[in-house]
């Protein structure tokens, strides 16, 4: 169905040399090596491996992962405002803005949507991927309106 609304805002605090978070609807598998995107879901992923550069994605799952390329990247005193908007059975639009900047333009991913009782829970999750060093993410709002 469509119309369904999400948003959050975060801030980046504490980042880890390697770790995965996701903010969005659905549930997905959570571990200390990871995160694995497969089950049912719709949102953001903030990844950084490997000590590299931290970056900020769409995805969604309808048993396989669907992921955008890299929105922006980020780095450990970002502010981040996400907003996805489910159009249809077909389509997800989704947004960004870091730092109260301008909203970016919609990013629209269109393969492997979750059936609509899967959306019915707000997420989110953090995982250090298997590596000794901690990662803070402060959450100042979730919203989700069907």
């Amino acid at each position: 169905a469509a119309g369904g609304v999400w948003s959050g805002h975060l801030g980046m605090t504490t980042l880890g040399t390697d770790f995965q978070a996701f903010l969005g609807l659905g549930s997905i598998t959570v571990g200390g090596a990871g995160i694995t995107y497969t089950s049912d879901h719709i949102g953001f992923k903030i990844v950084r491996a490997a000590g590299g550069t931290i970056s900020l994605f769409a995805t969604q799952a309808g048993g396989t992962e669907t992921a955008s390329s890299a929105l922006t990247t980020v780095v450990a005193t970002d502010s981040l405002d996400l907003a996805l908007r489910v159009n249809s059975a077909a389509s997800v639009d989704y947004w960004y803005r870091k730092n109260g900047s301008a909203w970016s333009a919609a990013t629209t991913l269109t393969t492997n949507l979750p059936t609509l009782t899967t959306r019915d829970s707000m997420m989110v999750a953090v995982s250090n991927a298997g590596v000794a060093t901690a990662t803070t993410l402060r959450v100042f709002s979730l919203s989700y309106t069907r």
